[in-house]
């Protein structure tokens, strides 16, 4: 597995969550507009069965936003004892704040006190070396 791509695992589970999130709030939405449209004294024959696959797809959107924590949890831990196996403080800097922290390269560069350009390019790729030769150590 490439540095790169080991390191994004992290970030496409929370790319996930936040996914997951918003389908969650979808949901709670469905069920509060279904619920507040029972009161108006009209014949409802659906809404309990609506209600009900909304409760489930909830309930299991719930379930499934929990995993995928679990996860990131998990993944992060892994990749920061990797990060934290490199020896220049710089280059784990870097890592942590680009591929944990998931920030914008200007602010990387600030908070390591090195130009955008040599932050971006060199020690980037110094850092993305580091990690391959760790994750390919056996």
């Amino acid at each position: 597995m490439k540095a790169k791509e080991y390191l994004r695992q992290y970030d496409n589970i929370c790319r996930q969550i936040e996914i997951q999130k918003r389908e969650i709030e979808h949901l709670e939405d469905m069920a509060t507009s279904v619920k507040s449209g029972l009161g108006d004294g009209m014949p409802r024959s659906n809404n309990g069965n609506v209600t009900e696959r909304i409760i489930v797809a909830l309930a299991t959107a719930k379930a499934d936003a929990r995993q995928l924590m679990l996860r990131s949890i998990e993944k992060r831990n892994e990749i920061v004892k990797t990060i934290n196996k490199v020896e220049r403080a710089e280059l784990s800097r870097l890592l942590y704040d680009k591929y944990i922290e998931r920030w914008e390269w200007q602010r990387i560069a600030d908070d390591i006190d090195y130009s955008l350009d040599h932050t971006k390019g060199y020690l980037h790729a110094k850092a993305l070396a580091a990690i391959e030769e760790i994750i390919n150590t056996p």
